[in-house]
């Protein structure tokens, strides 16, 4: 498999303190991680460093074999924050936000425009809220069709960040449940930063646990036989993170 993301020896100082530390990992193609950790550990930080969007006071991060600063193939990865910035007066429907995650318009039919939004908003049972205008919705639907419009473009790298908080159990599951489609049966590179890690690993396949520091990164099946992790997070809790898994 590809390698999909490559952070080395990676640094990011944010008024006078290192956030992250020394942080190194791969991601590969077609893997599903799960980044967890306690709040404040620098996990946001450490998605928009990967992203661009911070610059990292040193170390070096490689996107699809390129240099972070030499990326330019933004279609090939979509990212969907915690907090969206979207304003509430504009009155955008479901079908025309989604829409919206879509480059080069120009270059596809409008007839298979739509047949692709149609398609992809019955997939995730949007598909009756298409003319609904998106402010109206409860927060988990809307969070559902914002994640319609990261996979509409069809990216070979979804990034996550905190995007069931808002939802109810059976949407959450929903919404697990797609991803874990898109993972196995498109190959798509997954990486999700949660604070559930017992639920997540039902359907990631690896785990970082962050804290400024890495202080885990591997499969779970390599956590829950680690005597390191189980001395660092105390038999209860390793036990419920791998017996969910």
């Amino acid at each position: 498999m590809s390698r999909i993301i490559e952070v080395e020896n990676l640094f990011l100082n944010y008024r006078g303190r290192d956030v992250l530390k020394n942080i190194s990992f791969e991601v590969f193609q077609a893997d599903y991680l799960a980044l967890v950790g306690p709040n404040g550990a620098g996990k946001t930080s450490l998605i928009k460093t990967i992203l661009g969007l911070e610059n990292p006071t040193a170390g070096q991060i490689k996107l699809f074999g390129f240099n972070i600063k030499d990326f330019k193939s933004h279609r090939k990865l979509a990212y969907l924050p915690q907090k969206h910035e979207y304003n509430q007066l504009f009155p955008a429907t479901v079908f025309e936000l989604v829409l919206s995650g879509l480059v080069d318009l120009k270059k596809i039919k409008k007839t298979e425009v739509k047949l692709k939004v149609i398609a992809l908003l019955t997939e995730l049972e949007l598909v009756d809220q298409a003319n609904h205008i998106f402010s109206r919705l409860s927060g988990g639907q809307q969070q559902k069709v914002l994640l319609a419009r990261a996979l509409i473009r069809e990216p070979q790298l979804l990034i996550l960040d905190e995007p069931t908080t808002a939802l109810d159990p059976q949407i959450r599951e929903k919404f697990f449940s797609i991803l874990k489609k898109y993972n196995e049966e498109r190959k798509m590179t997954i990486i999700m930063v949660t604070h559930d890690m017992a639920e997540i690993g039902r359907y990631a396949k690896k785990l970082a646990y962050l804290d400024e520091e890495l202080r885990f990164f591997g499969n779970f099946s390599d956590f829950c036989q680690s005597e390191a992790m189980k001395k660092y997070f105390g038999d209860f809790a390793q036990h419920i993170i791998c017996h969910q898994h």
